[in-house]
């Protein structure tokens, strides 16, 4: 209550109410392989991927509509249409640098809350 009124401790970090959501909006992205893939040991990021992100992907209309392989056909410029995959390190740089910002404002207000009593 006292850090939202603006007067928080010098040092303190309240982190964080609510932290923004990662821009742009971001889909939490799978590397869900097909059956072919299960049935013969084929990894989405494997030694034949590079023929999927060619081929395959955003370029084969089944692929497309299934989203197979989305994190790491994304990752490789063949991501599907409307896509944009999320990874963690969005996440916590955004919740980072809200923190950061939460507690660079309580310091000001701190500083001026001392300077205000100094100086009375």
């Amino acid at each position: 209550m006292a850090f939202e009124n603006g007067a928080g401790y010098d040092g303190d970090v309240v982190c964080c109410a609510a932290a923004p959501a990662p821009s742009p909006a971001c889909t939490e992205c799978t590397d869900t392989p097909n059956a072919y893939m299960v049935d013969n040991d084929f990894a989405c990021n494997g030694s034949w991927a590079s023929y999927a992100y060619e081929n395959l992907c955003k370029h084969n209309a089944n692929w497309a509509k299934q989203k197979f392989c989305q994190r790491s056909c994304f990752a490789n410029g063949a991501g599907y249409d409307c896509d944009e995959c999320c990874d963690e390190q969005t996440h916590i740089t955004t919740i980072a640098a809200s923190c950061v910002f939460a507690a660079a404002t309580i310091s000001a207000t701190a500083a001026a809350a001392a300077a205000a009593v100094t100086a009375a």
